[in-house]
């Protein structure tokens, strides 16, 4: 639980030190195929119009919606973090949940954990939020284990209700992990 916690604390941090003075995100060079998919080293995805691609580090990718941030308007955003998969991604996941709860009181699940299949990749799939200082935060978190990675994928909403959950769906449809 404690990596989750850090993970979505590091994600946090991470968006908001990748903007610029004018409050955009820096937008990295992406390698697209031609039907405009985004390729990485290892996933690919397609972006929709009015979303913005950043990778932040190796195995840190951000998608914005316009690429601003702006809390009194609401944040939309979908990261993709990619770590060495655990040996059981069920266990790992249910024990990571239960230290959670405990440590997070305003933690809220509002769908617990289902079996899903992105693709051929099986994983994970749950949603939650987090009351913090009057913000709700809502979370859509699936966890993919595919080539010796574990991809966690998170569509977060801060401050309003999500307005871009279709767009996230249609991201999660054309999501492929590549085996580097």
């Amino acid at each position: 639980m404690k990596k989750l916690i850090t993970i979505l604390l590091l994600i946090s941090i991470l968006v908001l030190s990748g903007c610029g003075e004018d409050g955009t995100i820096d937008q990295d060079n992406t390698n697209t195929d031609s039907s405009g998919k985004s390729i990485n080293q290892d996933f690919s995805i397609e972006v929709p119009d009015g979303w913005q691609e950043n990778q932040v580090s190796s195995s840190v990718f951000m998608y914005m919606v316009s690429g601003k941030v702006d809390p009194k308007e609401g944040i939309e955003s979908m990261n993709i973090l990619i770590t060495p998969a655990p040996s059981d991604l069920e266990i790992d996941f249910k024990k990571t949940m239960q230290d959670t709860l405990k440590k997070i009181p305003n933690f809220i699940i509002i769908e617990d954990s289902t079996s899903i299949n992105i693709g051929s990749t099986k994983g994970l799939k749950m949603k939650y939020e987090i009351d913090i200082t009057d913000q709700k935060m809502q979370y859509t978190q699936i966890l993919l284990n595919k080539f010796d990675n574990l991809y966690t994928i998170t569509y977060s909403c801060i401050g309003k209700e999500c307005q871009h959950e279709d767009d996230f769906n249609d991201m999660m449809d054309s999501f492929e992990p590549i085996q580097s």
